[in-house]
């Protein structure tokens, strides 16, 4: 929002302003002001001033400083949201690399963190990945070596379908 656009709509009378910054002098207005006494006398008999004047005043007044105090204190909520939730941000992201790091060092070529010694918490050893080569099953023309955790590579099963029951009738038949 503009900074304009926080000026007051209304302002009280002049001689209500006065009153509320304790009544102060007309030499004293007039210095303030860099005006002569005479001006001085002629706002006070007119009760009113020049715009400019009337918005100075205002400022000194209670309803000014009252403004300026809930402003200032909205500022200051706002700064200690933002500030909270970044270190919110900061944490997770922390949290992110933590567990990053406890899958092991990949050495990618974007690592996020790279040439930082990531923090793993104590007692938490990182997984190595294995670099053993094995052979794809699936006859001699498809022989390859390949990572085991190299992508588009079918595991095998280690846990073997659960057996129906005619098939296992069918097993102890045989084997009988």
């Amino acid at each position: 929002m503009s900074m304009l656009k926080r000026l007051p709509k209304q302002l009280p009378p002049l001689d209500v302003m006065l009153w509320d910054v304790f009544s102060p002098k007309p030499e004293e207005l007039a210095a303030a002001f860099g005006v002569s006494k005479r001006t001085v006398y002629n706002w006070i008999a007119k009760n009113d001033a020049p715009h400019a004047v009337k918005l100075a005043l205002f400022w000194l007044t209670r309803w000014g400083m009252q403004w300026m105090d809930a402003d200032l204190y909205n500022e200051a909520q706002l700064h200690f949201s933002m500030n909270r939730c970044q270190a919110r941000q900061i944490r997770d992201l922390k949290a992110k690399l933590r567990r990053a790091a406890k899958l092991g060092n990949f050495g990618s070529a974007n690592d996020p963190a790279e040439g930082i010694e990531l923090p793993v918490p104590a007692g938490v050893q990182p997984v190595q990945v294995h670099r053993k080569r094995v052979a794809v099953p699936g006859g001699p023309r498809r022989q390859a070596e390949v990572e085991p955790l190299a992508p588009g590579v079918i595991r095998e099963r280690q846990v073997k379908p659960p057996v129906g029951y005619h098939q296992f009738i069918h097993k102890k038949r045989r084997a009988a």
